[in-house]
C-alpha cells in the first residue's frame, strides 16, 4: 500500500528526476539480459521487450522497481523507492530494510532447516 500511495503523489517523476538517467538505463539492459536468459534453449514463443517494467527507459512502475530490487537485482529506483519507504516506516526502531532482512534470514533457516532433514 505504501508503494502504491507513493506511486498516486507523483512518485513516478521524482524517481525519474532523482535517478541519475545512465544508471537507470544500465538496469533496465541488466534486467533484459537477466529476464532473456532465464528464457529455456530453445524458446520459441513471444519475447518480453523493454527493460523493468517493460520499460526501454524512464520509470514505468514503481513496484516492478522494488519487486526487482528484493529480488535481487541492482536497481536504483527500487533503491530509491527502499529509502522512501524506509522513511515512512511504521514499526519504531525498526526500518523497513531491517524488517526484510530478518524475514529473508528466517526464509533462510527454514530452507536451511528443510536441507537437513533426512530423506
Amino acid at each position: 500500500l505504501q508503494a502504491a500511495r507513493l506511486e498516486s503523489e507523483g512518485g513516478i517523476k521524482q524517481a525519474e528526476a532523482a535517478v541519475d538517467t545512465q544508471a537507470l538505463a544500465q538496469a533496465h539492459a541488466r534486467y533484459a539480459a537477466d529476464r532473456d536468459a532465464a528464457l529455456p534453449s530453445g524458446y520459441d514463443g513471444p519475447r518480453p521487450s523493454g527493460g523493468v517494467g517493460g520499460c526501454r527507459k524512464g520509470v514505468k512502475c514503481l513496484h516492478a522497481h522494488y519487486a526487482w530490487l528484493l529480488a535481487g537485482g541492482d536497481d536504483p529506483v527500487g533503491k530509491w523507492m527502499l529509502a522512501k519507504l524506509e522513511g515512512d516506516a511504521t514499526t519504531p526502531g525498526k526500518s523497513l530494510a531491517n524488517r526484510l532482512d530478518h524475514e529473508l534470514a528466517a526464509i533462510t533457516r527454514r530452507e536451511d532447516k528443510a536441507e537437513r532433514r533426512p530423506s
